[in-house]
């Protein structure tokens, strides 16, 4: 059964000519034939499109990544530039998330936050997987739901680290037995202070790398 197209006003969407490089812009307009976005761009480089050209589309939904083709119709001129995109005719689920959820093993430190003291002593650990919302760690010490970490790690966008340091708190525990009769516990954290600018590094880090690894296939 085809998706349903819940794209809204003014809602953050990933624009890519070749579905590996994605650039980051919003819903201006959707009416009966078409949606019309505003300019996209991957930090100060703009998209330029075509009138004729295939372009891919991916957004995040309440609780799943969508993806869709579709073609560039035009550009009008408003307050700012705006292209003209075709409605499409099919729309693809492309996983459950929150915010899609990418594997990844990157190394992170992370802090118990005390309201007692300000000082925070870091610990060494590694993910398990990223998404714009949270992380998910491979500890050795379980921690409660509720509790809150402050995680700080580096990502390497278009071969440019971005660094993020950013508070969490935990939402989710599960104990892992190893062979060795070791235990690690693997953490779900939400992140609480994430800007909308981060959460669209993470996300357009993680429409990248899905990209890379689609080809690797």
């Amino acid at each position: 059964m085809p998706e349903r197209l819940n794209l809204e006003t003014y809602q953050k969407i990933f624009v890519s000519k070749d579905d590996r490089d994605w650039y980051i812009t919003s819903v201006q307009e959707i009416n009966k034939e078409n949606i019309l976005i505003a300019m996209p761009y991957q930090k100060s480089q703009p998209l330029i499109l075509n009138q004729g050209n295939e372009i891919f589309i991916r957004f995040a939904g309440d609780d799943a990544a969508y993806a869709f083709k579709t073609k560039t119709i035009g550009r009008v001129e408003d307050k700012v530039p705006l292209y003209v995109l075709a409605k499409p005719k099919e729309i693809e689920r492309v996983q459950q998330r929150d915010f899609v959820r990418c594997p990844i093993s990157i190394p992170v430190k992370y802090a118990i936050i005390r309201e007692e003291t300000k000082k925070l002593e870091y610990f060494d650990a590694y993910s398990i997987d990223i998404s714009g919302g949270g992380i998910k760690l491979a500890l050795n010490h379980p921690y409660r739901p509720g509790v809150k970490l402050m995680v700080s790690f580096q990502l390497n966008s278009e071969d440019t680290p971005v660094d993020f340091e950013l508070e969490g708190k935990v939402v989710r525990l599960e104990v892992k037995e190893l062979k060795d009769s070791r235990r690690l516990f693997h953490t779900g954290i939400e992140f609480l202070n994430i800007s909308p600018r981060g959460q669209d590094s993470i996300v357009a880090y993680i429409f990248s790398r899905m990209a890379k690894q689609k080809q690797l296939r």
